[in-house]
């Protein structure tokens, strides 16, 4: 899972465009790429996001998406880990 949050970290800074968001009729571009992975759990999925994730080596992809994947099971996967990221992609464990 990690190769892919990175590859996909990758082309969203190296083509900005596709991370960017039109806000009063201008386009803001992102400086960071955050990427959201979903989580199965036993009542349904969750979808948590790994924030800054440029920022992050694999090492540290995998960790923060098994650290997820432990929370999201316990049900302790807080609101503001779950909204507002550059890219979603499906993950079930």
């Amino acid at each position: 899972m990690s190769a892919f949050v990175k590859a996909s970290t990758q082309a969203l800074l190296k083509n900005p465009e596709v991370n960017a968001y039109i806000q009063d009729g201008n386009i803001v571009y992102h400086d960071f790429v955050d990427v959201s992975v979903a989580v199965s759990t036993g009542t349904g999925l969750v979808v948590p996001v790994l924030r800054n994730t440029e920022s992050m080596n694999f090492a540290q992809v995998e960790s923060a998406i098994a650290g997820f994947g432990q929370k999201a099971r316990k049900g302790q996967i807080a609101m503001e880990v779950r909204h507002k990221c550059s890219m979603h992609r499906a993950h079930v464990q």
